[in-house]
């Protein structure tokens, strides 16, 4: 698994490593299932979560599955961050939000990323 907590200036995020899936169905969804079961063990409303994407390619099977992941864990989110969306993603990471309620900002740079997220 690539996924799994990391510490960034003293404050723990989840990252959901989604990168360099090209059409891989199964290892993207065992990383999925891997987020839900530890975003879901924590309170509401308190995981920031860091989203992976670079270098991935994606069926509507596997855009599926991440919007139910999005649904499954929205209410033990606090913030959503995404690096590596670019082109089509940036619709489709609308429409999982749209689909969700999870609210997610895209960035370029994975230092921003975490640094919006452990900001107020």
């Amino acid at each position: 698994m690539k996924s799994g907590w990391i510490v960034y200036k003293n404050r723990r995020i989840l990252l959901a490593d989604y990168s360099e899936y090209i059409l891989d169905s199964d290892g993207i969804m065992e990383e999925i299932a891997e987020v839900n079961s530890l975003a879901l063990k924590e309170r509401t409303d308190s995981v920031l979560l860091l989203v992976y994407v670079e270098n991935s390619v994606g069926s509507k099977e596997i855009l599926s599955c991440l919007k139910d992941s999005a649904f499954t864990i929205k209410n033990n989110v606090y913030k959503t961050a995404v690096v590596g969306v670019t082109g089509a993603k940036s619709v489709l990471m609308k429409m999982i939000s749209n689909y969700s309620g999870l609210k997610m900002k895209a960035f370029d740079d994975t230092d921003a990323a975490k640094d919006w997220l452990i900001a107020g």
